[in-house]
């Protein structure tokens, strides 16, 4: 068997296929609802050393004792939970020359606003063989510590959640030579000023707002973000019109708002900021 994908499977004996899988390629594993967990546990060993695609290890429920011998892993998802294994899983990460893909999600019990959770954070955002990170914890004001950090970065997509980042993060996050795609969600930002500086994020080309409701005030710097492509905001009631700086950025070509009626009508072609966007030629605004 080359893939054993466990996606849709809730059956505790199905692991004990592992132990004849010593060729075994590609892994699948399923998502886990916190209630649904009970006491079911995996340890995965010498059966799976051989995986070139590892998707959603969970922390909470897989125990893996190879990963230090996982030489052919191309492509790694992780879900983690706590910051003994997001470190040990960072450390084997490192490791591993031939990842193409891997996506780390930092969930709740993970804690990063401490002094020692600051410098797993460092870790985390330096890891050279990381592309996708997503963070679902709080992080108050730690980003400020990690800016010097996030220079040597190869994270290739950030989305931000729950995070509650209190000061304005554009300025740091912006040092990120490799980010194209950024993804401000829900409670990810709780200020209510954001700048963008000039030569900020040289290779972004997708950004999106969703749900930041504190939000008022937004500003591009000429120079920031030359590559933008595409951008969505969707549902920050308080911020009422776009920055001035999205009219230098002639590589933007998709804009869409959702949920922001006022916003909306300043970018319309009659509106009084549609010179802003008027280089646009995909311009969505819909109410919902």
């Amino acid at each position: 068997m080359d893939t054993l994908d466990l996606t849709y499977s809730r059956n505790v004996g199905v692991p004990n296929v592992f132990k004849e899988m010593v060729l075994l390629k590609h892994l699948f594993l399923p998502d886990y609802d916190e209630e649904n967990i009970g006491s079911y546990r995996l340890t995965l060993d010498e059966g799976v050393v051989e995986l070139e695609t590892l998707w959603k290890l969970d922390s909470r429920v897989h125990e893996l004792k190879c990963m230090n011998r996982m030489k052919n892993l191309r492509t790694f998802s992780t879900n983690i939970h706590d910051n003994e294994s997001l470190s040990a899983n960072i450390d084997a990460i490192a490791l591993m020359e031939k990842l193409v893909y891997c996506w780390v999600v930092i969930k709740k019990g993970c804690e990063l606003g401490t002094n020692k959770g600051v410098l797993t954070l460092k870790k985390v955002i330096t890891c050279p063989n990381l592309h996708s990170l997503w963070i679902e914890v709080k992080l108050g004001k730690v980003l400020a510590e990690c800016g010097s950090d996030f220079i040597s970065s190869k994270l290739r997509s950030l989305y931000l959640s729950e995070c509650e980042i209190e000061d304005d993060p554009m300025g740091i996050l912006g040092k990120l030579p490799c980010l194209i795609e950024l993804y401000l969600w829900t409670k990810s930002f709780v200020g209510e000023e954001m700048t963008c500086p000039s030569d900020s994020f040289p290779r972004l080309k997708l950004l999106e707002l969703y749900q930041l409701p504190k939000l008022r005030e937004w500003r591009v710097e000429a120079g920031a973000m030359p590559l933008l492509y595409e951008l969505e905001i969707y549902d920050c009631s308080s911020l009422k019109m776009l920055p001035h700086g999205l009219s230098g950025i002639s590589t933007l070509r998709k804009l869409k708002i959702s949920k922001m009626p006022e916003m909306g009508k300043r970018v319309s072609a009659s509106g009084e900021d549609f010179h802003k966007v008027s280089h646009v030629p995909s311009i969505i605004i819909q109410n919902y």
